[in-house]
Order: C-alpha cells, then structure tokens, then sequence
C-alpha cells in the first residue's frame, strides 16, 4: 500500500518520472482512490515492474522468501495485472538476488545453466489451466543468441518496451560481458 500511495503521490505532484503508459495509467486509478489490488491495467506487459524490483532483491537475505514473492506480485499489480509483468520482475529480482549474494556465482555455474534456471522459475509462475511459456521461450533465445554480435541478436530478441523485449535483451547485454559493463551496455 506504501508504493501505490507514493505512486499516486508522485504522480498529482507531476514527480513520477520516465513512467510508462500503464504505470501513469495506474496512477491515475489509484488517485480516484481505486484501491491498489485493483488500479493495475490488465493485460499491460511492459517493463515498469522489472525496473524498480532490483532494491527488493537486496533486501531479500533480510526478509523470508515467502514474503518477497508476495512482494514482487503486489509491486507489480499495482500497475500492470499481468503474468509477463510479473514474471519479467521475478527474473531481474533472480538475477539481482543471486549475483548480488553471490559475487563468484559463475565459477560454478554456467551461463546456460543460469538462464534455464530462470526461464524455468517463470515456468511456475503460470497459472493453472494456462499455457502462456512467452517469458520462457524468450530466455531460450536468450540462450541461443548469447554469443551471436548484437546487431543479430538483438533482432531476434526484440528492443521494444515490452517486457517480452526487454528482460531478454537486457540478459543477453549482461551475459554477452558479465564482468565488463562498458561492453554490456554496448
């Protein structure tokens, strides 16, 4: 309730910065005072949630996992009511959790093996009697393209702003160079 009522705050002051469309659209329903679990736009799979999740990933060896899984739903609902939205926050919230708690995480582990972990935790996230493995299939790319030059695999990975594009993109820039941010960022 804190995020959405700092959101909304945000938001009437004309401070909510580099928002999205669904995100500002929320923030409009949240100051009509939709309550919170209801101001998320449906259907809207853009990257908001995934871009302001990594402070919750740090915080993580503090609080019980049970308790950031319900935080990462309830940060995202608040203005994107989607499984891509969510899912897209949970594997930056991976990501972030394990590379930040683990420095050396990679001299154990593969980069393959790091994706299908990830591309397999969104694999629980789908609700049953849905078939939607988009996020999934979108880190097999990942996989697949991440030693192909950008020009090509950013192509097939997509640079829109749908999470679809950019959770993808973004890993494939991280895993191209892990250790050299200059050369992630391209």
């Amino acid at each position: 309730k804190d995020m959405a009522t700092r959101f909304a705050e945000l938001y009437r002051k004309g401070e909510l910065r580099r928002a999205g469309h669904a995100t500002q659209g929320a923030c409009k329903q949240l100051n009509k005072e939709i309550k919170w679990e209801e101001s998320g736009v449906r259907n809207a799979e853009g990257c908001g949630p995934a871009t302001r999740i990594a402070p919750l990933a740090l915080i993580a060896p503090y609080v019980g996992m049970k308790d950031i899984s319900d935080l990462i739903d309830y940060s995202t609902k608040i203005t994107h009511d989607s499984l891509i939205a969510r899912q897209g926050a949970a594997v930056v919230f991976n990501c972030v959790y394990t590379l930040a708690g683990k420095p050396d995480y990679f001299e154990n582990t593969t980069i393959d093996e790091f994706i299908q972990k990830l591309a397999d935790a969104t694999t629980r996230m789908i609700p049953e009697g849905s078939s939607d493995r988009r996020m999934y299939e979108r880190l097999m790319i990942v996989k697949d393209m991440k030693t192909r030059e950008p020009a090509e695999a950013l192509t097939r990975i997509g640079t829109s702003g749908h999470a679809l594009d950019t959770i993808p993109a973004a890993l494939y820039c991280f895993f191209r160079s892990p250790y050299n941010f200059e050369e992630a960022v391209i």
